[in-house]
C-alpha cells in the first residue's frame, strides 16, 4: 500500500507522462503533415507510432511504480 504522499507523486508522474505523450504526438503529426504521403500511409505510420509510444510509456510506468497500477493511473492513461 502506498501512502497519500506517494500516490500524489504517482499522479504527478502520470500527468507528466500524459503531457509528454501529447507533445510528442503533436510534434510527430506536424512532421508527418509536412511530408507528401497518402492519407492511408499516414494513418498506418501514426498507428505504429502510437503502439511504440504506448509500449515506452507503459514500460516506464511499470518499472517506476513496481507494477502497482491504481485505478486513477488507468484513468489518467486513458485521458
Amino acid at each position: 500500500m502506498y501512502t497519500i504522499k506517494e500516490q500524489v507523486i504517482l499522479m504527478i508522474y502520470f500527468f507528466i507522462l500524459g503531457i509528454f505523450s501529447i507533445s510528442l504526438f503533436k510534434l510527430f503529426i506536424f512532421i508527418l503533415d509536412k511530408t507528401r504521403l497518402k492519407n492511408i500511409l499516414k494513418y498506418i505510420i501514426e498507428f505504429i507510432f502510437w503502439i511504440f509510444l504506448t509500449i515506452i510509456v507503459s514500460s516506464f510506468l511499470l518499472k517506476r511504480i513496481d507494477g502497482y497500477i491504481p485505478i486513477y493511473g488507468i484513468c489518467f492513461y486513458l485521458l
